[in-house]
Formats: C-alpha cells, sequence, structure tokens
C-alpha cells in the first residue's frame, strides 16, 4: 500500500488541503465581505451628510418670494435670477466642495403640472438655454419627502451607469410655504472606486495567508499519510510472517 485514499479515490493529503482551503476561504469571505459593506456605508454617510449640508444651507439662503419672481413668464431676466445663479455657483464651493464632485450641477425646481418638476434656477445654465425646458424627474427614494415638502437625501444610486446621490430641501416663502426645492446631485463613483482598490489590496494579505495554510495543509498531510503508510506496510509485512 504505497498510498492512502478516501473511499472517493482521492489522496488523504489532498483531501485535508481542500478541507482546509475551504476552511481558510469561508474564513476570508466572512471577513472581507462585512468590511467592504461597511466601508460603502460609511462612505454613503459621509457623502450624504456632505451633500444634505451644501442643499440646505442653499435653501436658506435662497428667497421664497424670489423663486415667484422667477417662475414669471419673462423671470430669466429678473435680478433674482442672476443673482440665484451666482449664489447656487458660490454654495457648493463655501461648503469646501468641488465643482468637478457636482454630476449635474445645484438646482431650484418647482413642482409642474405634468407630475415632474420645473427647473427655476441651475448653477451651469444661463439664461434662456433649452434646458430649462426639460423636466427633473426625482429617484424614487425622494418622492414622498418631496410630496411633503421635506428634505432628504437618496442612498447611492446609478444614474446612466455612474454612482450618485442626491439631496433635496426645500425653499419656504415668509409665510412658511414651499416655494421650491434646492436640488444637489453629487458623483460617489471615484470615492467607491477608491475604497474598492484599498479593499483589492487589503485582500492580498488574506490570499496569502490562504495560500500558505494550503501548502502546510498539504504538507502535514503528506508526513501523516506517510507515516499511516508506514506503518501499515509494517503491519501487513508482520501478518504475512
Amino acid at each position: 500500500m504505497s498510498t492512502l485514499r478516501a473511499s472517493t479515490g482521492f489522496p488523504f493529503r489532498l483531501k485535508m488541503a481542500a478541507i482546509s482551503a475551504v476552511a481558510v476561504a469561508v474564513t476570508l469571505a466572512v471577513v472581507v465581505f462585512p468590511v467592504y459593506v461597511m466601508s460603502r456605508d460609511l462612505v454613503t454617510r459621509v457623502l450624504g451628510e456632505q451633500v444634505t449640508a451644501v442643499t440646505r444651507s442653499t435653501s436658506v439662503a435662497i428667497s421664497g418670494d424670489s423663486l415667484d419672481r422667477i417662475a414669471a413668464p419673462d423671470g430669466q431676466g429678473t435680478a433674482s435670477f442672476r443673482s440665484g445663479r451666482t449664489m447656487l455657483q458660490r454654495m457648493w464651493l463655501a461648503n469646501g466642495g468641488s465643482v468637478s464632485d457636482l454630476v449635474n450641477g445645484i438646482a431650484v425646481v418647482r413642482a409642474d403640472t405634468n407630475g415632474g418638476y420645473r427647473y427655476l434656477v441651475h448653477s451651469t445654465w444661463r439664461a434662456g438655454q433649452v434646458q430649462f425646458s426639460t423636466s427633473w424627474h426625482p429617484p424614487a427614494a425622494l418622492v414622498d419627502s418631496l410630496r411633503e415638502g421635506r428634505g432628504a437625501v437618496t442612498p447611492i444610486y446609478s444614474d446612466h451607469s455612474v454612482s450618485v446621490l442626491t439631496a433635496v430641501a426645500p425653499v419656504h416663502r415668509a409665510d412658511g410655504s414651499v416655494s421650491g426645492f434646492v436640488v444637489t446631485t453629487l458623483g460617489a463613483s471615484a470615492l467607491i472606486s477608491n475604497m474598492r482598490r484599498q479593499l483589492e489590496s487589503y485582500a492580498a494579505f488574506p490570499l496569502l495567508a490562504f495560500a500558505i495554510a494550503v501548502i502546510f495543509a498539504y504538507w502535514g498531510a503528506s508526513r501523516l499519510a506517510s507515516g499511516i503508510v508506514a506503518v501499515g506496510g509494517h503491519a501487513e509485512a508482520v501478518g504475512h510472517g
């Protein structure tokens, strides 16, 4: 008997190595997956707080009555429109952000009769641009909050294959009624990609541990199998006299 095989026909040493490999793989999954989930939740929370702070501070700085003037037929020719657009551009930078992080700028919208939201002011659109004829349709996570006149922020979601999150905040008139909403969409793809690269570099160490565990399991099983085979051979020789 030169080798020791299980009933499946696989050498004992390979079976032991496979068992060790499975144990290490399960351990890696239990460790790495929760770390990824926690990291993604942390990125979502940090970005959500950032975009919410910008959106809320912008909504406070805008006069609800000025939005009524902008919503009038000749509103884009008024001083309210020009000052509103300039303020939107400055508010993001004043909060420590980068214009390159904005996926669709900062906008002020108002509900229209078609179920969507009409653009009143946009940080990157000049008066008369054709984009003002389009409607903004909110992500599903914001629909209820907008209907109730509350501020909110989405989780990270995909918009045309780009990871983003969007925050809204109401703009109130002097009587407390809602005149419109500030909308800010922030890109999350760069931070998520950086997080994944860090996790991939971290995963190299568990993978090295995985390889070492398999090698030592195979080596230990080989030593154990050799000893068992030697004892079996000796017993067989004694049995044959």
